[in-house]
C-alpha cells in the first residue's frame, strides 16, 4: 500500500507542478495582454484627438469655401477662422502632451 500511495502522491505533485506552470503561463499572457490593451487605448486616444482636428480643419475649409461665394464682413470672417486655429492648436497641444 506505500507504494501505490508514493506513487499517487508523485501524480498529484506531477498536477500540481503542471497546473503551477499553466498558472505562471496564464499570468504572463494576462500581463502582455494588459500591456497591449494600454497600448491599443492609447493609441485610440490620439487617433480620437486627430480625427476632432480633422473635423475642425473640414469645418474651416468648408466656412472658407462658403464665405467664397457669399460677401460678408472680413473682421467677422477672420474671427471665426481665428476661434478655429486657436482650437485646432489647442487639440495639437493636446496631441503633443500626450506624447
Amino acid at each position: 500500500m506505500s507504494g501505490e500511495m508514493n506513487q499517487q502522491i508523485q501524480v498529484i505533485r506531477a498536477k500540481v507542478a503542471r497546473l503551477l506552470a499553466d498558472k505562471q503561463a496564464l499570468e504572463k499572457q494576462v500581463k502582455t495582454l494588459l500591456q497591449e490593451l494600454e497600448t491599443l487605448n492609447a493609441r485610440l486616444q490620439k487617433e480620437k484627438i486627430l480625427t476632432r482636428t480633422l473635423e475642425e480643419q473640414n469645418k474651416i475649409v468648408n466656412i472658407a469655401v462658403a464665405l467664397q461665394d457669399k460677401s460678408a464682413d472680413k473682421a467677422e470672417i477672420a474671427l471665426v477662422i481665428n476661434r478655429y486655429i486657436r482650437d485646432i492648436e489647442e487639440c495639437i497641444r493636446l496631441i503633443g502632451e500626450k506624447h
